[in-house]
């Protein structure tokens, strides 16, 4: 997917690979990979883990949804690439047939190989259940340009899954302002399995490299819920130059926590509540008020060559995949505040120390960032940032639990990464902590537009995916008529909309299938499906 600056690939399983940005001298890399890692214990207090990093070996997960088909994975083992604007194209009749990616849209699965009916989110014109393009449905994406991939970790792979199937949709926007420089990241997981997992973490694994990998530094924005990477000198040699980035991820919604733990987890200030309106809402099971997690810890590591202690290198076995996902070393030791000195200070500590000894922390490299709410550590400013004597090609995870994963259930997960490049190291620090902190703010709203038989710039009509309704938009300094009338010509009502404002088109008494909305004024034509 190539938009704005910005250039990155998905595979088939769902993970990111060479997010890149564009400049005069050429392309550059800020992501060399991203992926999403899940570990629990079952009911026997077995650990299984299903995490991906470069796909060297056997990876854990397959393209495909649960399946008993053994050719799934050749199946699905693609990447589904949406436009908007071809979607626009689509259903204002602006294509010849039907455009491939929208006919190919994997919205239902095989149910006679035990896959789920749903996969694909789609806008059902007709309303009838089934994704049908020749009536007029299409591929429900956000943003502007959306990559989508479906996925599994149980489909014939040595070693046992946990029976969880990833929806991935990447997206992004172009709106000529900071969104420009943002990518989403959406998943939907399902447990499709009969298994119950407790202690269930799930961890968003990052290897960013900036240009010039060997000279990154990781840190954590705890109040943004944000790991990210910035240049550990000024000059990022044989990439960004004098202008070096910086680029961060940050968890906008992560899974939901068990019910009334005691414990703040979403960090609102309402212990076993949520924050709706200004006021806690204390979780109740019957409406469905419960926290989610955003993150609740961080961690960096070393590649196996970069010379840093074993315990603090690549992970090997389950065990230490599921330390690291828990902000732990891979021998189990705790991650600690270890001589805190102070942003740009050789000084600092890397973390880890031969005996665990220390002041531990949920967060690594949090700067003065911290937890308010007291629910993680550190719970006031601690000034501890890497060591430039630290800055290597390593690697993040911005972690989420623990948390029960029941049989059967589902739940969404949000995050977003942004970028910056800046005049030197600090500069970056500071201005990519700044571009995280909006991250949080509502997305650009993007529906699909469905313009007039012959051009008209008074009026316009759109669909809305949310509310899965039509409407009419009247630019004007006046109010308009319209009629609507099925494609027969039969009158359905009379529609007026007043000046400067917008009207949707109510359903009521329609049929599915195509009408007309005639401006009485100009006699101009618009089509619209139900």
């Amino acid at each position: 997917m190539e938009v704005n600056t910005l250039k990155l690939k998905m595979f088939a399983d769902g993970g990111i690979g060479e997010m890149q940005t564009q400049d005069s001298l050429g392309y550059h890399t800020l992501l060399y990979a991203q992926s999403l890692w899940f570990a629990g214990l079952d009911a026997n207090n077995s650990l299984h883990v299903s995490a991906i990093t470069f796909r060297t070996t056997t990876p854990d997960f397959k393209p495909g949804p649960v399946s008993n088909d053994p050719n799934a994975a050749t199946i699905y083992g693609k990447v589904y690439h949406v436009s908007l604007q071809t979607i626009s194209d689509f259903v204002n009749g602006n294509t010849t047939g039907i455009p491939q990616e929208i006919a190919n849209w994997p919205a239902h699965g095989n149910t006679a190989m035990g896959e789920a009916a749903k996969l694909a989110p789609f806008v059902d014109v007709d309303n009838d259940g089934n994704y049908d393009p020749s009536q007029g449905d299409y591929p429900d994406i956000k943003g502007d340009e959306a990559l989508f991939a479906i996925a599994n970790d149980k489909n014939h792979r040595p070693t046992e899954g946990m029976g969880l199937e990833v929806h991935a949709m990447a997206y992004a926007y172009t709106t000529g302002g900071i969104e420009d420089s943002i990518v989403y990241l959406d998943y939907m997981i399902y447990n499709r399995s009969q298994d119950q997992f407790a202690d269930v973490y799930i961890s968003s694994f990052l290897d960013f490299d900036l240009g010039d990998s060997g000279d990154d530094l990781p840190a954590t924005n705890i109040n943004e819920d944000a790991v990210f990477c910035y240049n550990g000198d000024d000059v990022d040699q044989g990439g960004f130059g004098n202008q070096p980035a910086s680029c961060a991820l940050r968890i906008l919604k992560g899974p939901p926590r068990d019910y009334l733990d005691g414990v703040d987890n979403d960090r609102d200030g309402c212990v076993d509540g949520v924050l709706i309106n200004g006021a806690c809402q204390p979780e109740d099971p019957s409406n469905g008020i419960q926290e989610h997690y955003k993150m609740s810890s961080s961690m960096a590591y070393f590649k196996f060559a970069s010379g840093a202690p074993t315990q603090t290198s690549d992970p090997v076995n389950a065990p230490e995949f599921y330390n690291y996902m828990r902000s732990l070393w891979k021998n189990g030791n705790n991650l600690v505040i270890e001589n805190p000195s102070g942003f740009g200070s050789t000084n600092n500590g890397d973390g880890y120390t031969i005996d665990g000894s220390g002041t531990k922390t949920n967060y690594v490299y949090p700067g003065d960032s911290y937890d308010a709410s007291g629910a993680f550590t550190p719970s006031s400013p601690v000034n501890w940032f890497a060591s430039p004597d630290f800055s290597s090609d390593f690697r993040m995870l911005a972690n989420m639990g623990p948390f029960t994963l029941t049989a059967g259930e589902s739940f969404d997960l949000n995050m977003a990464i942004v970028w910056s490049r800046d005049s030197s190291a600090a500069a970056g620090y500071t201005h990519i902590n700044s571009l995280v902190s909006g991250l949080g703010a509502p997305k650009p709203v993007r529906n699909v537009s469905l313009r007039d038989f012959t051009a008209d710039r008074d009026v316009d009509l759109f669909f809305d995916t949310q509310n899965r309704e039509w409407v009419l938009n009247n630019h004007s300094d006046r109010s308009l008529d319209f009629k609507l009338v099925s494609i027969s010509g039969k009158l359905i009502r009379h529609i007026t909309i007043d000046a400067k404002s917008h009207l949707p088109i109510q359903r009521s008494e329609l049929v599915t299938g195509i009408y007309l909305l005639i401006n009485q004024s100009s006699g101009k034509a618009y089509k619209i499906m139900y």
